[in-house]
């Protein structure tokens, strides 16, 4: 049985008005695997192993659904599962807006449909994971894929985000790559962490041949 750090119970709070909170600590946690391909500053295309991933689709703003998809994915790996199993925790914890007629205009402020997201960790298969006691949890196999990204720090607000996904757009439009899929935010750190010593990310999935024509 693997055993959940009982300090991660002391963290089940909410953050700033209305986000979700977690304690991550990347140096302590498995993280996805992946090659970087090539890297421009802050800015990576990485190629991404395959991942077995535990998500819940909530409604909400960003806040909101960050803090609900949270606590149902939080219940299920601290033994809301068939076998009261606890599984370890993984980081990051990502968000992304639910691809689908309802939420395909939405805007990161305002209410939609969010997928929030924690990968399993690597001893796992999809047959030996726990069932989730709650239904609405989906685990899914994700095939291996090639994703740019741009890493930052600072606080987890929506200003911050906002700019660094137009970064990354803009980067990419330099590259002359097309995202295939909207930006997932990825969080690393607990709610206690610095803001100069946070690491968080904005990943989207680009085709399998993408490179930069500027490195």
């Amino acid at each position: 049985m693997i055993t959940m750090r009982p300090l991660w119970l002391a963290f089940l709070l909410l953050f700033a008005g209305g986000f979700m909170s977690y304690a991550l600590a990347e140096e302590n946690y498995e993280t996805p695997r992946y090659t970087v391909v090539e890297k421009q500053d802050a800015f990576e295309i990485r190629d991404y192993a395959p991942q077995l991933i535990a998500e819940v689709t909530v409604e909400g703003d960003r806040g909101d659904a960050a803090n609900k998809g949270f606590r149902l994915l939080a219940d299920f790996i601290f033994g809301g599962n068939v076998s009261k199993t606890s599984v370890s925790m993984t980081a990051p914890v990502t968000q992304s807006l639910a691809v689908d007629k309802k939420t395909v205009e939405a805007s990161a402020d305002k209410p939609g449909s969010w997928v929030v997201r924690f990968m399993m960790p690597s001893s796992f298969t999809k047959e030996t994971l726990p069932k989730p006691n709650d239904d609405r949890i989906t685990i899914r196999e994700l095939a291996g894929y090639r994703a740019a990204s741009v890493t930052f720090t600072g606080w987890w607000s929506q200003s911050n985000l906002e700019e660094h996904v137009m970064k990354l757009t803009n980067w990419l439009d330099d590259q002359g790559i097309k995202p295939t899929s909207s930006p997932a935010y990825a969080f690393y750190n607990d709610p206690f962490t610095w803001p100069w010593s946070r690491r968080n990310e904005i990943i989207v999935a680009v085709g399998s041949n993408a490179r930069s024509k500027n490195l």
